[in-house]
């Protein structure tokens, strides 16, 4: 009698405890309930081939207040898609009842590995996650833009090698033009460089770019966030043993300083390099660190967190109608734009802006002089024929560095023979100051 009363209170318990059971614990079998998502399109930009990349993370919800059971969770493409899928913790294409509480969530990680192809232009690589709760089907959306790529991982060029467009040329960790040798790039080349990765130049870098085919120095990372953000990679490194290089209609951006030269020891001034109708911009330190014989002419430098140029050798440095700009909209600057304090060479600035937001933004030295260009230094600056006030940009804040009408620069500069601007524009018989033509 008394084993049988304990039955019955144990039944009883088990019984009241079914039925108090949490309502977000409670399974729901209605095929409306439907789950939600933090997106409905999960998008990778622009992803090299055969290089692993980027995790994201997707969000599931369940806002019912019962508990569902997704019995199925996979790709669409299955074990032939691309990208894969870590639900919870564990690496698959496809995972079954996966039990979500009322008013909880899962996350699902997403990574992709794209096979390469024999196509040189941008593709789009599709698929898609399926859910299956309660037999209603719901779906988030996988896209990724893929590219083909050349890829160089620490190593060197040929020794006479030219690099046309198609495939983008990314380096990993250093590459290296050897001494005597040559590397030339034609127009329209992107050349892409991972993280602190490093063109280093022995022998001779050739760049052919054109207006609106550039040659593009830039970060392997593609994405929006990442256009701007500055110290992605080293930058372009030219030792004391390189010589006659020249870089035509170039984009060099989003390094951590644009181009160093180590110091050259030589009696000639013939430059070691010429820098024309090119843009540096987001450096981290230097946009340019100049220790050899340099020439400069219808550049633009902007958004350089260190000096645009920093200058610490016996070189010899002309600069004609270039355009330094220096202003803090999204940083601090802590440094001019122009710093010739460490140089004891020659420097001679012509037809040029060099203005930001400091009070001095030039500090000379060696022998220095800046003539017929806008520049802003409370201190003097060794020069004549030089203009102290705002060069009146179209609008700085939104990186438009052409002088608007009103602007002191329009014909206020000699004629240096340099017929063109940065916009492959014909400078008239009296050219405006600056990189670009009115």
């Amino acid at each position: 009698m008394r084993m049988k009363n304990t039955f019955i209170c144990l039944w009883c318990c088990l019984c009241f405890l079914i039925c108090c059971k949490k309502a977000d614990e409670k399974l729901t079998s209605d095929p409306s309930a439907k789950l939600s998502f933090s997106r409905d399109t999960i998008f990778f930009d622009t992803l090299f081939t055969s290089v692993p990349n980027i995790t994201k993370r997707l969000l599931v919800f369940n806002h019912n207040k019962n508990a569902v059971n997704v019995s199925h969770i996979s790709l669409e493409g299955l074990a032939n898609s691309p990208y894969s899928l870590i639900i919870n913790g564990k690496k698959s294409f496809s995972d079954s009842n996966v039990e979500i509480r009322g008013k909880d969530s899962i996350y699902i990680l997403i990574s992709v590995l794209l096979k390469p192809t024999d196509t040189t232009d941008a593709y789009i690589v599709s698929d898609k996650i399926l859910f299956n709760t309660n037999g209603n089907i719901q779906s988030v959306a996988l896209e990724s833009f893929a590219q083909n790529a050349n890829f160089f991982v620490n190593t060197q060029t040929g020794c006479d090698t030219t690099w046309t467009a198609g495939k983008p040329f990314v380096v990993y960790n250093k590459l290296t033009i050897p001494e005597g040798c040559k590397l030339t790039i034609e127009k329209g080349v992107k050349v892409l460089f991972h993280n602190d990765a490093v063109l280093k130049v022995e022998g001779t870098l050739i760049v052919n770019g054109e207006k609106g085919k550039e040659v593009l120095f830039g970060s392997d990372k593609r994405g929006r966030i990442y256009e701007d953000q500055p110290g992605q990679w080293a930058g372009i490194q030219f030792t004391s043993k390189s010589k006659n290089n020249r870089v035509n209609f170039s984009i060099i951006e989003n390094a951590n300083t644009g181009i160093s030269q180590e110091e050259v020891l030589d009696s000639d001034t013939i430059p070691e390099l010429i820098l024309s109708n090119s843009i540096l911009r987001n450096m981290k330190n230097e946009g340019l660190s100049l220790a050899a014989d340099t020439y400069l002419w219808n550049d633009l430098s902007y958004n350089i967190l260190g000096n645009g140029i920093l200058s610490k050798g016996k070189e010899t440095v002309y600069i004609r109608h270039s355009t330094f700009a220096g202003y803090s909209f999204s940083f601090f600057r802590d440094y001019p734009l122009l710093n010739f304090s460490p140089s004891n060479g020659k420097t001679r600035i012509e037809n040029s802006i060099l203005w930001g937001d400091r009070t001095n933004e030039v500090i000379p030295g060696g022998d220095f002089m800046v003539s017929n260009s806008i520049i802003r230094n409370f201190q003097p600056i060794p020069g004549n024929n030089n203009i102290s006030k705002d060069p009146q940009f179209i609008s700085p804040f939104r990186l438009n560095f052409r002088p608007d009408s009103l602007s002191p620069a329009i014909n206020s500069g000699l004629n240096l023979g340099i017929l063109k601007d940065l916009d492959d524009k014909s400078r008239d018989e009296k050219p405006d100051l600056g990189a670009y033509e009115k």
